[in-house]
């Protein structure tokens, strides 16, 4: 889904956000923070530790758990910041266009802000200064080292010379993906390093991949790629496997249910979807629902049975269950496994089910809620870096989710 092409009221108005830098930080809040997006940038997500971000920021670990319990709280700060940046822009050119595409705008809009403050630290460098005159040059779109990409002309900054039709503005041209793969070797005008930014690659046109995966398999030293995408599963495995990926919570569950709802669905069945597809409308609406139901049951009784008897040949129906023959249908199998050993953590103290995604199966989850829950988080977590290293291509799907299954 993309968006339409600007108003022409709106090609006058200054966007706020895009011209306003984050604030330096100036609290152990703010530092701590700093210092966990100075760590993403270089390490996972899963293997950052409390400690580490401590240590970094200078702060002790009584300090850091004041402020936060978890980096799951520290990320939902930095992700607030942002929403509260993007809110900030002026959305007037949207506000006549339905529910779902708005919905849809604002989370571009989230995206491209976060590239930009990743833009940011590969022009000026980790740790930098948000109010220095090269980081604010970057927030403005003025930089010389910056490049943005973008399906619509107006998101574009510095493009390189290309041969553009007359058509839609709705995916990212493969002339101009072309022009920037060969645009990439030239070196910074000022800064120690380029930062090229492509934004919406899943709406890449399929001749354009190519000449993508050229690039990002032999980058330039002094250069950077930064792409964002609202459904990275449509982008090819060649492509996911030379790139770190960075996920960033999307709509809630209560967005993508609206969304649904907007579209003419009945309210029993934008729930059940975005039950299972939370963060993406497009994918929810696409759903075979009977079809994920029954993968979510057997996958409730597989785990079940690991936890509740310990028998080996549970172990052995969960990793088969796990290690679908597509890499992208094993990490939704993963994420949905982790999702049920959340919701058993969560009965047990929670009898209204106030917290539990999968109210229907409450009673079963709720069984399996009789495991020590420090197990069930464990194992949650477990399926969840999996999943993230199942991006990596060359990983054999089928033995990696085996061996995570016999290891519960």
């Amino acid at each position: 889904m993309a968006r339409k092409p600007a108003r022409k009221a709106a090609g006058k108005s200054t966007r706020a956000a895009a011209a306003r830098s984050p604030a330096a930080p100036t609290s152990e809040r703010d530092k701590i923070v700093a210092t966990f997006l100075t760590l993403l940038a270089d390490q996972p997500f899963e293997a950052i530790g409390l400690a580490d971000i401590a240590g970094q920021a200078g702060v002790s670990l009584v300090q850091l758990r004041d402020e936060f319990s978890s980096t799951l709280a520290i990320l939902a700060t930095h992700i607030k910041a942002t929403d509260r940046a993007v809110l900030a822009e002026d959305l007037s050119d949207m506000a006549e266009e339905p529910v779902r595409e708005r919905l849809f705008d604002v989370l571009m809009r989230r995206l491209e802000a976060l590239a930009l403050q990743a833009a940011a630290e590969v022009v000026c460098g980790p740790g930098f200064d948000p109010e220095s005159p090269a980081a604010r040059r970057v927030f403005r779109r003025e930089h010389p080292d910056l490049m943005v990409a973008a399906p619509e002309r107006r998101r574009r900054v510095n493009p390189p010379p290309f041969e553009e039709t007359d058509g839609k503005e709705t995916t990212l041209p493969t002339a101009l993906v072309r022009a920037v793969a060969a645009d990439a070797t030239r070196l910074p005008y000022e800064a120690p390093r380029r930062a090229i930014v492509l934004l919406d690659v899943d709406r890449t046109e399929p001749a354009a991949f190519s000449a993508l995966l050229k690039i990002l398999e032999e980058p330039p030293a002094k250069t950077r790629f930064l792409l964002t995408a609202t459904r990275p599963r449509l982008l090819p495995p060649t492509i996911l496997s030379r790139v770190t990926l960075r996920p960033v919570p999307g709509g809630t569950r209560e967005e993508t249910a609206a969304s649904l709802r907007s579209r003419g669905m009945g309210e029993a069945e934008a729930e059940a979807r975005a039950t299972f597809s939370p963060h993406d409308v497009d994918e929810a609406a696409e759903l075979d629902v009977v079809e994920a139901r029954v993968v979510r049951d057997a996958l409730l009784e597989a785990v079940s049975g690991v936890f509740l008897t310990g028998a080996l040949s549970w172990s052995l129906a969960l990793g088969t269950l796990l290690g679908a023959d597509d890499g992208t249908e094993a990490v939704r199998r993963l994420q949905l496994l982790a999702q049920l050993l959340r919701d058993a953590a969560a009965a047990p103290v929670d009898p209204a089910g106030r917290y539990v995604l999968f109210r229907e199966r409450f009673a079963d989850l709720a069984r399996l809620g009789a495991a020590p829950a420090a197990k069930l988080l464990d194992a949650a977590s477990g399926a969840l870096a999996l999943a993230a290293s199942l991006t990596d291509s060359r990983r054999n799907v089928k033995l990696a989710t085996e061996a995570f299954a016999l290891g519960l």
